[in-house]
């Protein structure tokens, strides 16, 4: 088996060619010719720098994140994915939702770069829930969920129609949505 790691955009080229088997993304812009498995709605966590004064005294983790009123964070520098990738527009409509359009944000094509201005005090940012634990600044960040339910979006396993699923994949797919299964605690599903 060889992994791929693309936008959502390839991703979803690659599986139309038949260069892929399936991929692991959030849900694409159009579904034409795909079919797909939900894997978890996954939350989308608001990293913030442990430093911030605006989370002292607030009591979380990356294993059980608290909520907190995005609100807060108004006056803060955003860290956000660019609206052509489908996680910027997620963002973009929380923002829209929320009545906190035109914060000042600065644009990043990588979450690993967004964490890691974060970790460096530059700003907060979001980051899914089942890349948060892998982060190499864990100990410099807070975590918490927005939004009631908790802001977050599908997580989906793609493939294209009438294509068959080997068993090598159809392994891979269930060990994944083991892992993000025990992710949270069953209260929190």
């Amino acid at each position: 088996m060889v992994l791929h790691e693309h936008h959502s955009d390839r991703l979803q080229e690659l599986l139309l060619e038949e260069k892929i088997d399936f991929a692991l993304m959030n849900i694409p812009q159009h579904l034409d010719d795909l079919v797909y498995e939900t894997v978890i709605h996954e939350r989308m966590l608001l990293a913030v720098n442990r430093e911030n004064p605006l989370i002292r005294g607030l009591k979380t983790s990356v294993k059980r994140p608290a909520p907190i009123d995005l609100s807060l964070f108004k006056g803060e520098r955003f860290i956000l994915l660019p609206g052509d990738q489908v996680m910027g527009q997620a963002q973009e409509n929380l923002f829209a939702r929320m009545g906190l359009e035109g914060v000042e944000s600065l644009y990043s094509t990588s979450t690993t770069t967004a964490v890691n201005l974060v970790s460096a005090g530059f700003g907060v940012t979001f980051l899914p829930e089942g890349g948060s634990r892998q982060v190499s600044h864990v100990d410099h960040l807070a975590f918490f969920t927005v939004g009631a339910p908790p802001f977050s979006v599908p997580l989906l396993f793609l493939y294209k129609k009438n294509v068959f699923v080997t068993p090598q994949a159809r392994d891979f797919i269930e060990m994944t949505k083991a892992y993000y299964n025990g992710l949270r605690p069953p209260a929190d599903l």
